[in-house]
């Protein structure tokens, strides 16, 4: 005889009192020197010193920069605040010219922020940028973008990579230079959740080896004796596409043939908007599993390994690649893939649950393992359901201090089968985005013959 479960559905919003501590999404981008002199060797000058404007430089440093703030900056989706981006760029101030476009200034576009530079590219003003991070806990997450002039050490076989940072000075390099090693050892310092370093500069490969670590995902344009390119205006097909724009005063405004595909790819549309890289190509499809969110390793694998056509090879090292630790410019942690027969799963920090619409189901299942979240925000995208599973050898659900979990469709829900019950901290809060509350189904009882 079976006796049946004890189902209780709850699909109301629970506002509760004590406060709960919010994760945090941190982020800096560096735009270096964009007016390399003759100091800098040419093997070492951004797009190999060609093609340079004697006035305004490489304007490909301020326009990638300030995309790379605007993708953060400008959605609710990304959840970047201003006041958690800091922006070294050149000197120290935004890039401005005579009659520049509107397109690449704050103020026009979002008129609380009159301007998005906080200081200067030097390499003090970076290192005390990182050194600040250090302050950030296991909960939170760290995106750090580069853009600048780099080279590498002789002889080859030493394989350390660097970045010209601005007033560099050759009667004084390593003051101007920010090192592989170096940028390693200041993240050594920070405890976050997740760290992500994404470097657009020559000869870059050489950042891969020293920053790979358990919590990092590492991606350079360009591996460690390979030039980084201005975007070239054309397909892997050999069309012709405009990736640089010109606007209506004949203007040309260029991109990194990697920043360009990196932009478009996250943000669906490249710079003018447009959503198709060419007729019958959209940049939607860098979301190979429809799964409302493009990862850094579809960006990586989906997109940039098919579409860039400059002759460097970009580098990628993650710890993302083959355990379901999938991560995005928003979320340092994707739950997307069943995960079952683990001794253990712990959630913390900023996650998303969602679903892979080419397997075609519309949950996640975590079965057989222990589940502890805490100190974390998880995200439900779309109609992604959660279903936790226990067997009757384990503790049950365990939610602990500071945790939300946030819907964003009327059909996301978290669903818990224990014969444990759940265990929830009395500051979890449940809620959910455009009125609609995130859903819950607890399974308390059991099932047997």
């Amino acid at each position: 005889m079976k006796t049946k479960n004890l189902i209780f559905v709850i699909l109301t919003l629970i506002g509760l009192n004590s406060a709960v501590i919010a994760q945090q999404k941190y982020a800096l981008l560096v735009g270096g020197n964009y007016l390399p002199g003759n100091e800098i060797p040419v093997e070492h000058r951004w797009n190999n010193g060609q093609n340079m404007d004697p006035v305004k430089g490489y304007d490909e440093f301020w326009n990638d920069c300030y995309l790379m703030w605007e993708l953060l900056y400008d959605a609710d989706f990304y959840g970047y605040s201003n006041e958690n981006i800091n922006v070294l760029f050149g000197g120290g101030e935004d890039y401005t010219f005579d009659e520049q476009d509107d397109r690449y200034k704050s103020w026009p576009n979002f008129p609380e922020i009159p301007y998005i530079t906080d200081g200067a590219a030097t390499k003090t003003n970076v290192m005390d940028a990182l050194d600040d991070y250090s302050a950030l806990t296991e909960n939170d997450y760290l995106f750090i973008w580069i853009m600048s002039n780099g080279g590498n050490t002789d002889p080859e076989d030493n394989m350390h990579s660097y970045v010209y940072l601005w007033g560099y000075d050759p009667q004084h390099p390593n003051d101007g230079r920010l090192y592989d090693y170096e940028l390693a050892d200041a993240l050594d310092d920070i405890n976050a959740q997740k760290i992500v370093v994404i470097i657009q500069a020559p000869n870059a490969g050489g950042f891969i080896d020293q920053l790979e670590g358990d919590n990092r995902v590492i991606i350079t344009s360009s591996d460690f004796n390979e030039a980084a390119r201005r975007a070239d205006n054309r397909t892997v097909t050999n069309q012709s596409r405009t990736e640089n724009e010109v606007d209506e005063n004949e203007i040309t405004y260029n991109h990194g043939e990697f920043g360009f595909h990196l932009y478009s790819a996250f943000h669906g549309a490249d710079p003018t908007e447009n959503e198709e890289y060419y007729d019958g190509l959209k940049f939607s499809v860098a979301n190979k599993n429809e799964d409302r969110v493009v990862s850094f390793k579809e960006m990586n694998d989906d997109w940039l390994s098919q579409y860039q056509s400059a002759a460097e090879e970009p580098l990628y090292s993650s710890i993302d690649s083959d355990d379901g630790r999938l991560s995005t410019p928003q979320f340092a942690y994707l739950v997307i893939d069943d995960l079952s027969e683990q001794d253990d799963v712990n959630l913390n920090g900023i996650i998303a649950v969602t679903s892979d619409k080419d397997q075609g189901y519309e949950k996640v299942t975590l079965s057989y393992c222990d589940v502890n979240i805490t100190n974390a925000v998880v995200h439900f995208l779309g109609e992604a359901r959660l279903f936790i599973e226990q067997s009757y050898s384990l503790s049950g659900l365990s939610i602990g201090e500071n945790v939300i979990m946030k819907g964003n469709n009327g059909s996301s829900a978290l669903f818990i089968i224990s014969p444990y019950g759940l265990n929830v901290n009395s500051n979890t809060v449940f809620t959910g985005l455009n009125e609609h509350p995130l859903g819950r189904s607890f399974y308390c009882g059991n099932e047997r013959n």
